[in-house]
């Protein structure tokens, strides 16, 4: 073995090491900035579900506002309008937050504008 083939060898490990942290790294980045970034905008949710880990029950997509807003409203089901038209009972959250809690929203989040959904009584 020639000494520029055994240099070659002994940095093999370092250099496959760098290879694949770079590909690690990367494939987790491309994900989170293609895949997740529809659920890293904003929505409206009431403190029901954030502050009273209530699930949603019921949650419309209206037009959206501006650029961060995904038009999506969620609600627990059970608000009166008093409680609702109380601001302070109202938070702009991202999607994911939303996701987070309640899980059972995200096959709905692809839905087009001015679609609803409400939760059964069975869950």
């Amino acid at each position: 073995m020639s000494l520029r083939a055994s240099k070659w060898k002994a940095k093999l490990p370092l250099i496959s090491w760098c290879i694949y942290g770079w590909a690690s790294d990367a494939f987790p980045i491309l994900i989170t900035t293609f895949v997740f970034s529809t659920y890293f905008i904003q929505n409206i949710a009431t403190d029901r579900i954030i502050v009273e880990r209530q699930p949603v029950g019921f949650m419309y997509r209206d037009i959206p506002d501006n650029a961060h807003d995904s038009g999506w409203r969620f609600f627990a089901g059970d608000e009166s309008q008093d409680y609702l038209d109380n601001a302070a009972n109202l938070e702009i959250y991202d999607v994911n937050t939303i996701a987070n809690y309640d899980s059972g929203i995200v096959p709905l989040l692809k839905a087009a504008a001015r679609s609803k959904a409400s939760r059964s009584a069975g869950g």
